[in-house]
C-alpha cells in the first residue's frame, strides 16, 4: 500500500527507500564474477547503498580494484580487515551469505539499477518531508519553500527516471537566483589570480612561467605577501602540483626551496591508478578529475593547484576545436568553485605567430574563454632579460597593472634560478600591450628567420646538397618547413635536378649576396 500524504511526515512510518536484497546482489555478484564490476560502477558507487556495512563492502571493493588486486572471497575479508571494518560489517558470515544468496552474477546491472533506483526515490521522499516541514512552519520564507519545491521536482524526476515510472529523458538541472547565496569574490593574489576559478598563464617556452608558478607555490605555503602588495600576505595553505617538463628532485624541488617555499605543503600528483592500469598511468583532465577532487578533500587546505603544462594532461582532445576544451574545461571550472582552490594552468603558445594572442593559447579561443583570467609572460623588447607579467583578460577586476621580474640565480644557490619582480608596476593599456604582443611576435619570427638563414647558409657552404638531407637536418635543428623556406628564399637558393631520379640538389648562387632577411 502506497504512503498517503500525511505519513510522509510521520518519523514513524518507514519508507521504500532502500533494498537490501538486491544491495547483497550487487555485492554477491562481484564475488561471483569480478568482472561485472566496472559495469556496476556506472550505475552505483558507495553512497547508492543504504545499509552501512553494504556501503563499507563496496569500499574495500573498490580499494582493491583500485590496487590492482583481485576480488574473491578471501582477499575481500583481508580487506576488510585491514580497513578495521570486518566487524563492524558482521564479519566474514556477511560477505559468505551475499555469495551463498546470489543466484548468478548475469542480473548484476539489473540489481544495481534497483539500488539505484531506491536511493533515487529516497531522496524524492526526503525532499518532500522537508517541504512539508517547512510549510507547516510559519516562519518559513518563500524562497525556503521554492528552493524545497525545487529539490521536490528534480526529486521526483530522478525517481521517475529509476523506475517510478517509463524513462522520462535527460533531466534538467536548475535553481532560483532567489536561492542562491551571494557571496564576495575572494582572491589568491588580489586582482591577479582569483580563488575557485581558473586561471590561464600563457607564453613562449623559457619566459619563467614554471618558475612563476613556483614563486606563488612559496608564498602560498609560507603566507608571504606578493610582490606588488607588501602588505597583503597571500591566503596559506598547501599547493598540488601537476607537472610533465621538469624533474621533481633536480629541478622543482630546489626551485621552490630557493624561493622560501615549504616542501612540506606541496603535493605532487604523480599518476593515478585506474583498473586498465593497475600501476599506475598519467593524469588526464578529461577522466581523472575525481582523483584530483581527492587529494584536495584529503589535504584539506589546498589554495593552489598547479598544472604545467596544460597540453599535457588533455589526454585525446583536440586542442583545435573549442567544443571539445570548454566541454573539457567546464568539470575543470565547477571542480575549483566547489573546492574553493585557484587552479592556475601554464601553457605555451602556438606558432601561427600571425595571430592575435588570444587565439595562439594552445590553439584553441576555448582555452581563453573558459579562464576568468589570463595573463602573458613576454619579452621587453628594450631589455631581453626582462619579462614583462601582464593581462591579457581579467574580467574580475579591472585597471590592474602589468609587473616585470627578471630570472636570476640564486645568491647562496649557485645554478638554480629564481624570479626578482620589480617594485613598480608596468602600466599597459589594451592597445600598449597589443603593441607589446605584436612586437614580440615580429622579433621571434625575425630572430628565428635569421637563425635559419646563418645554418642554411653553413649546410650549403660546402657545396650543394640534396633537398631531403637538407630537410632532414633542418628538422632536427628544430626549423620547420616555412621558417626554412623563407631562408631558401632569403639566399637566393638555387634548386636543379641531380640526375637521380626524384632527386634534387640544393646550392647557394655564385658570387650572389645574401638579401636582408625579411621579418616575416
Amino acid at each position: 500500500m502506497d504512503a498517503t500524504p500525511s505519513e510522509l511526515n510521520d518519523p514513524h512510518i518507514p519508507l521504500p527507500t532502500h533494498d537490501h536484497a538486491a544491495e547483497r546482489a550487487v555485492l554477491g555478484s562481484i564475488l561471483l564474477d569480478p568482472t561485472v564490476f566496472e559495469a556496476v560502477r556506472q550505475v552505483v558507487g558507495p553512497d547508492h547503498f543504504h545499509d552501512p556495512a553494504h556501503r563499507e563492502v563496496f569500499r574495500a571493493i573498490e580499494s582493491l580494484v583500485r590496487d590492482g588486486q583481485p576480488v574473491d572471497l578471501v582477499l575481500l575479508t583481508h580487506r576488510c580487515r585491514e580497513r578495521r571494518s570486518l566487524e563492524a560489517i558482521g564479519g566474514p558470515d556477511l560477505l559468505i551469505r551475499m555469495l551463498e544468496e546470489t543466484p548468478s552474477a548475469a542480473n548484476a546491472l539489473h540489481y544495481a539499477q534497483l539500488v539505484a533506483g531506491a536511493e533515487r526515490r529516497g531522496r524524492a521522499l526526503a525532499a518532500a518531508q522537508r517541504l512539508m516541514a517547512l510549510a507547516a512552519s510559519p516562519g518559513t520564507t518563500q524562497a525556503e519553500l521554492e528552493r524545497a519545491l525545487d529539490e521536490l521536482e528534480l526529486g521526483l524526476r530522478a525517481g521517475h527516471a529509476g523506475g517510478l515510472g517509463s524513462p522520462g529523458g535527460p533531466l534538467p538541472v536548475s535553481r532560483r537566483l532567489a536561492a542562491v547565496e551571494p557571496r564576495a569574490l575572494t582572491w589568491l593574489w588580489p586582482g591577479r589570480v582569483p580563488r575557485g576559478k581558473f586561471t590561464l598563464i600563457v607564453g613562449d617556452p623559457g619566459r619563467g612561467k614554471s618558475l612563476l608558478t613556483l614563486d606563488m607555490a612559496a608564498r602560498v605555503t609560507r603566507g608571504y605577501p606578493w610582490p606588488d602588495a607588501p602588505g597583503t600576505a597571500a591566503p596559506e595553505g598547501s599547493v598540488v602540483l601537476l607537472s610533465a617538463e621538469d624533474d621533481v628532485a633536480d629541478t622543482i624541488r630546489p626551485r621552490l626551496e630557493a624561493a622560501d617555499g615549504d616542501p612540506a605543503r606541496v603535493i605532487e600528483l604523480q599518476a593515478v591508478r585506474a583498473p586498465e592500469a593497475p600501476g599506475g598511468r598519467g593524469f588526464n583532465l578529461g577522466t581523472d578529475l575525481a582523483a584530483l577532487e581527492r587529494v584536495i578533500a584529503e589535504e584539506r587546505s589546498v589554495r593552489l593547484v598547479v598544472i604545467d603544462p596544460l597540453s599535457a594532461y588533455l589526454g585525446a582532445l583536440d586542442s583545435h576545436k573549442n567544443a571539445e576544451t570548454r566541454g573539457l574545461l567546464t568539470p575543470l571550472q565547477v571542480l575549483a568553485e566547489r573546492t574553493e582552490a585557484a587552479i592556475v594552468a601554464v601553457t605555451h603558445l602556438n606558432k601561427n605567430a600571425a595571430a592575435s594572442l588570444l587565439y595562439r593559447a594552445t590553439g584553441s579561443l576555448g582555452f581563453v574563454a573558459a579562464a576568468r583570467a589570463v595573463w602573458a609572460v613576454l619579452p621587453d623588447d628594450a631589455d631581453r632579460r626582462r619579462v614583462l607579467f601582464v593581462p591579457v583578460k581579467c574580467n574580475l577586476s579591472g585597471g590592474v597593472p602589468g609587473l616585470a621580474y627578471r630570472v636570476e640565480e640564486h645568491p647562496e644557490r649557485p645554478g638554480v634560478p629564481v624570479l626578482a619582480w620589480e617594485e613598480e608596476p608596468v602600466a599597459l593599456d589594451a592597445c600598449g600591450l597589443e603593441a607589446a604582443v605584436e612586437a614580440a611576435v615580429e622579433a621571434a619570427v625575425a630572430g628565428r628567420a635569421e637563425r635559419a638563414v646563418r645554418w642554411l647558409r653553413e649546410v650549403l657552404a660546402g657545396g650543394p646538397v640534396a633537398a631531403q638531407e637538407v630537410e632532414e637536418r633542418a628538422r632536427q635543428e628544430g626549423f620547420g618547413r616555412a621558417i626554412l623556406g623563407r631562408a631558401k628564399r632569403a639566399l637566393g637558393v638555387d634548386a636543379a635536378p641531380s640526375g637521380r631520379r626524384g632527386q634534387w640538389l640544393w646550392r647557394l648562387p655564385a658570387g650572389a649576396p645574401a638579401p636582408e632577411v625579411p621579418g616575416h
